[in-house]
């Protein structure tokens, strides 16, 4: 079982593995996610409505993929269990880390973040640094053979705008960095420190709570996507 790290302080936190859902009591708590695809970053509703078989199968992947990587930090890993989609993406994590010498000090935070008022689901996979150096790396891993998204550069802004364990480290410090797993190249790297990125914006710290606002708004007055 992997060991996830509470990173809120709002008492009555719960989450719901199953519906993978959070809650602050009796509030439901929309979580980062979700708010991307009420915006049209993401087309994971679409995908579910025309095939929910394929799509759940990719999250069972992507769910034993993180789960392999995070016992390979842990160094509580048996590969010889492993299936061989799972053991071949877990190689390329590997190389990331043996080529950049990043190793993760925090796993698997999950918890809520806090914006002006306005609550949100998070979960980040991992921080740490390279080769124990400053800067700290805000790591997410994605189980994708597609082209990257636009929406991974707000999902990490608001990973590292919500995050608490590290509350001196302001968002902008970290570098984030998202490790994207296929079963081809071993891994590609995109990371919000290089210059023309088409995922990472300076402005990410300021579209994540827009972008937060508007769908919270949204939900109140039940206003679906279309």
């Amino acid at each position: 079982m992997v060991t996830t790290t509470h990173i809120t302080d709002q008492p009555g936190f719960t989450f719901d593995e199953a519906r993978h859902e959070y809650r602050v009591g009796d509030q439901v708590v929309p979580s980062v996610t979700q708010i991307l695809s009420d915006l049209g970053y993401s087309n994971y509703e679409i995908v579910e409505r025309l095939n929910p078989e394929a799509l759940e199968r990719k999250r069972q992947i992507g769910k034993l993929v993180h789960q392999a990587c995070h016992f390979f930090d842990e160094n509580d890993l048996i590969e010889k269990d492993l299936p061989e989609v799972i053991y071949q993406r877990l190689q390329g994590y590997k190389k990331f880390r043996a080529d950049t010498g990043y190793a993760p000090t925090l796993n698997e935070g999950r918890g809520i973040g806090d914006l002006y008022g306005m609550k949100f689901g998070m979960q980040f996979d991992s921080i740490g640094m390279c080769h124990g150096k400053l800067p700290y790396w805000l790591v997410d891993i994605k189980n994708a053979s597609g082209s990257a998204q636009r929406a991974w550069g707000l999902q990490t802004a608001a990973y590292a705008m919500g995050q608490k364990l590290l509350p001196k480290v302001a968002p902008s410090a970290f570098v984030r960095v998202i490790v994207q797993l296929d079963d081809e190249s071993g891994y590609k790297l995109y990371a919000s420190k290089d210059r023309g990125s088409k995922i990472f914006k300076p402005e990410d710290f300021q579209v994540w709570p827009a972008c937060l606002a508007v769908s919270i708004d949204k939900r109140n007055h039940n206003l679906e996507r279309r």
